[in-house]
């Protein structure tokens, strides 16, 4: 990960940049794509993507990041977003509160790695630049491809399985899995990689 300040992060394939208003647009059409948010049990309208949107900048506010648009650096083509946000017991979500990592992807982009590659980038900016000491990721246990990305990013299945108490019990979505990257795991796999 090449860091140009710290709003905005480089890969080898990617420009991940604070997201900006002007991004809004591209985020409303993601949400309401019905494929792209079958896991989430719902899409949003443009109205409910703004009103998220207004969160996260409050959340950029207070902490110094949250979410970031991905780009791809070859044609300039926005990809998707990937988050970084601290959750409360407003998420549903057990051992609050926490930093989560989440991302969502174009369906057009899916299958390039691209999820893969931002989280990492995420997760070194996390690490080395904040006095975050776990990530934790969530995901319905149906959706396997997320799965995937959390294991190829090194975070661990804490085989605390939960019922997410937001999600309808009649969409089949509603058991969720608990992974999580610790710094100290992080910092380890830093230094095997250089050896």
């Amino acid at each position: 990960m090449l860091l140009n300040d710290k709003k905005n992060l480089k890969t080898e394939r990617l420009i991940l940049t604070e997201f900006a208003k002007s991004d809004t647009d591209y985020f409303a059409k993601i949400n309401a794509d019905k494929e792209v948010m079958r896991f989430f049990d719902q899409t949003m309208t443009y109205q409910e993507t703004l009103a998220s949107v207004e969160s996260f900048f409050k959340h950029i506010e207070k902490y110094g990041y949250g979410l970031w648009s991905v780009w791809n650096k070859k044609n300039n083509q926005w990809l998707g977003v990937i988050m970084l946000l601290h959750k409360d017991e407003k998420s549903g979500l057990p051992n609050v509160p926490l930093v989560e990592i989440g991302w969502v992807f174009k369906k057009e982009t899916w299958g390039n790695g691209y999820a893969t590659e931002s989280a990492k980038a995420v997760i070194d900016y996390a690490f080395s630049y904040t006095d975050i000491e776990t990530i934790y990721a969530h995901t319905t246990i149906a959706n396997k491809a997320s799965i995937r990305v959390m294991q190829k990013v090194g975070f661990i299945n804490q085989n605390r399985d939960f019922i997410h108490p937001l999600v309808d019990k009649e969409s089949g979505l509603n058991k969720w899995c608990v992974c999580c990257i610790a710094k100290k795991y992080w910092e380890n796999k830093q230094l095997n990689s250089r050896n």
